[in-house]
């Protein structure tokens, strides 16, 4: 999911309510400062973020603050929204929400019949996107008559809170014979997009461009597992290619590499087994458009999510150790 996807459907969640009459989001900076963006009904994609994004310095004083945050809530409060744009990443010049997350804390605030509760959304490192806590025991509460100092204050405190930066950058599934695959998330370049509903385990696309992704991939019927299978396979997936390699690795969890280019078009994959099923961690890119720095740059992603892979025995087998993937 890309920044655009992330901001018209996750985070506002909290405005479809019917009893919130307004909700605005607050991001912050602590070098380029506060967007301050209203969310509006659009009838096809529900709460969305709209123009005009408010944009102040990280040391405007609360007053300018609140009056801003006031504001936005005048135009959250307006009719339905007719146009969509992508306002958030327009005024930030990010794509990827992954990034968006780590360089913009979010304070969400909502307008009720009854008040106004403003509350921190917490990065999820997993995602790249922004989690609802599970309680509201550190929402700030203000009554609807708060001056524009009072809100300007009350996002100050939630700043005030400080958080522990997510450390782990590891992700890990389970396989259908019961073992862990563990691996070492790509950078922000790319967004999880889960199993992109299709027979995937889990699966990256590239920010700049839809058709580049890295993923991990099941049940694919290469039966047997060789040069003949795995291309023809391929080439009725991808279509024909200039040149394709198939062969064994000599060590790692993978067992075999495939080397495919098209005319617009690279793939690479590595095989590894699942409850006798091949499976294939695999990348795909669409080259047009993309220079060869850029080309290279993804292959590299590809090799040191690759060479992070851990592979888990079974826990009933207690002499098992952890094998470790190289390409070699």
């Amino acid at each position: 999911m890309g920044l655009l996807d992330f901001f018209r459907s996750k985070l506002p969640a909290r405005a479809n309510k019917k009893n919130v009459w307004a909700s605005v989001g607050i991001y912050c900076n602590n070098d380029t400062g506060f967007l301050i963006v209203p969310y509006r009904e659009n009838r096809k994609l529900g709460s969305v973020a709209a123009e005009p994004v408010i944009k102040l310095n990280y040391d405007v004083c609360l007053e300018d603050l609140g009056k801003g945050i006031i504001s936005s809530i005048i135009e959250a409060s307006k009719t339905r929204l007719i146009a969509f744009e992508p306002v958030i990443e327009k005024a930030s010049g990010i794509k990827s929400n992954t990034k968006f997350s780590k360089v913009y804390r979010c304070i969400f605030l909502a307008k009720t019949p009854q008040e106004y509760k403003i509350q921190e959304n917490i990065r999820d490192p997993k995602y790249g996107g922004y989690s609802v806590p599970p309680d509201d025991e550190n929402a700030v509460r203000l009554p609807l008559d708060a001056v524009a100092r009072e809100l300007g204050q009350a996002i100050r405190d939630c700043l005030a809170v400080k958080h522990d930066e997510p450390t782990d950058d590891w992700m890990e599934f389970q396989l259908f014979d019961g073992r862990i695959m563990r691996f070492e998330m790509p950078p922000d370049d790319y967004y999880n997009i889960g199993d992109a509903h299709t027979d995937a385990h889990k699966v990256f696309k590239y920010v700049e461009k839809d058709d580049v992704y890295i993923g991990f991939f099941y049940g694919t019927n290469y039966d047997p597992l060789n040069y003949t299978t795995v291309k023809k396979i391929w080439e009725q997936r991808y279509g024909s290619f200039k040149t394709f390699e198939f062969s064994k690795l000599a060590t790692g969890l993978f067992s075999f590499v495939a080397k495919a280019k098209g005319e617009d078009s690279v793939i690479r994959a590595l095989f590894f087994i699942d409850n006798g099923v091949w499976n294939e961690f695999l990348l795909h890119i669409d080259t047009s458009g993309l220079t060869e720095n850029e080309i290279e740059d993804i292959f590299a992603d590809f090799e040191i999510m690759a060479r992070s892979c851990v592979l888990s025995k079974l826990p009933s087998d207690e002499k098992s150790n952890i094998q470790r993937g190289l390409i070699k």
